[in-house]
């Protein structure tokens, strides 16, 4: 089970201060509190390669053993011992702009956060219109053809778990530094319309202590 954060920066705060808080001072008060975790990755943005800027500084991924894992996390976070975890929370965090979702694996190909290479992250907005399946499939299809020599790729559908995610799927791409050139942007944001995000992401990973 997997769900994904989309987390903003509090006004105050620059993003490599907000950086440097949620790494120095939230992750290690947040651990403790996170058993049952089998991925816990902040891919903070580092820059925008199209598409609008988000309104989030870091992508949070949360990966849970199983969904009593997923349970209990929640509890412990919603319950007096997250009293602390929840106030530093609003000392860098804008909380009211965070989005919290769940996401399904669709498809994907090699291993997930190879070493020596680049995250790039790639964002379908969700249509009012509500139509779902058919960019998905072309999502799928892009990532397939443009993707085949990445050394991995990840594509996850988007759930409902507190409210409507505002994108439809996100897609995780890693890649040797420098196989990005101005030539592979249009193709990137063509197939995402205007209502996409291409970012570049730098991860920091905290696993082994959480299993």
């Amino acid at each position: 089970m997997r769900t994904l954060a989309l987390i903003a920066r509090h006004p105050d705060l620059d993003r490599e201060s907000f950086r440097s808080h949620y790494e120095q001072i939230h992750v290690p008060l947040a651990l403790p509190l996170l058993e049952g975790l089998t991925r816990y990755v902040r891919n903070h943005v580092v820059s925008t390669l199209f598409g609008e800027p988000p309104a989030f500084d870091v992508l949070t991924e949360f990966s849970y053993r199983d969904p009593d894992a997923f349970e209990s996390v929640l509890s412990r976070l919603s319950g007096p011992q997250g009293e602390g975890v929840a106030e530093d929370e609003n000392r860098f965090m804008n909380k009211p702009k965070n989005v919290f979702f769940g996401v399904d694996a669709r498809a994907g190909a090699g291993i997930e956060d190879p070493p020596g290479t680049e995250k790039w992250a790639l964002l379908l907005e969700a249509r009012p219109d509500g139509v779902r399946q058919g960019r998905l499939d072309a999502f799928e299809g892009f990532l397939q053809d443009t993707f085949a020599r990445a050394q991995g790729w990840r594509l996850f559908g988007t759930r409902k778990v507190r409210a409507e995610p505002p994108v439809d799927a996100v897609a995780f791409v890693w890649l040797e530094p420098g196989t990005v050139d101005a030539q592979h942007l249009p193709e990137w944001a063509s197939i995402l319309g205007q209502g996409g995000h291409g970012l570049r992401v730098d991860a920091c990973s905290s696993v082994d202590p959480l299993r």
